[in-house]
């Protein structure tokens, strides 16, 4: 968020974070920058539906892996119940502003957290930078396919990154994913 925030003064960023592990030093560096004014940081997961759930919660130094589900790439230690939001009902709780920009890394649960942002997304149109990990998809049973499904139903490409290299099949899919687990959704135009 700081170099968007940065190099963009007339971008607000708005950040979801439930994992207790996280929450207090990104409280911390959002609160300390001087960019805090224009950064939110909301207390919740995102998902396709508002609610609570459990979340999985690994040691504080694996707590990049914490997620809905147990995806066994780090040990978990305990599980809470978590508040769960959608992009939509957050974008529509701020008035609905002008979104650019989605970044979604969230351990496995990708697809849902873009199911719980369509309004936003056909509306605005933003690009979306996403996690997309193998591993991280079988713990949800989720078809590595359904993000050019998603992608096709919306009016996206998907790409992967850093190197921006359209993926327009499941094959390209598969073998992209083995180099990276970072792509790009970007709308059609």
């Amino acid at each position: 968020a700081i170099p968007i925030l940065k190099y963009y003064e007339s971008c607000n960023v708005v950040s979801f974070e439930p994992s207790p592990n996280t929450q207090k030093f990104l409280k911390r560096t959002a609160e300390s920058s001087r960019f805090h004014k224009r950064w939110k940081i909301v207390e919740k997961a995102t998902g396709s539906k508002t609610g609570q759930i459990d979340f999985f919660i690994a040691s504080p130094s694996m707590g990049a892996y914490d997620g809905f589900r147990d995806t066994k790439r780090a040990e978990t230690n305990r599980r809470v119940s978590v508040p769960v939001t959608t992009i939509d009902e957050e974008w529509k709780s701020i008035g609905c502003p002008d979104v650019s920009v989605i970044k979604i890394d969230i351990e496995g649960s990708e697809l849902e957290t873009l199911k719980g942002s369509i309004q936003c997304m056909k509306e605005n149109h933003p690009h979306i930078i996403l996690e997309w990990n193998a591993t991280n998809l079988k713990a949800y049973d989720c078809p590595v396919e359904s993000i050019l499904n998603f992608g096709k139903e919306f009016d996206y490409r998907l790409y992967s990154l850093p190197n921006l290299v359209a993926i327009p099949d499941l094959l390209t899919l598969k073998l992209h994913m083995l180099r990276t687990e970072s792509f790009l959704l970007a709308p059609i135009t």
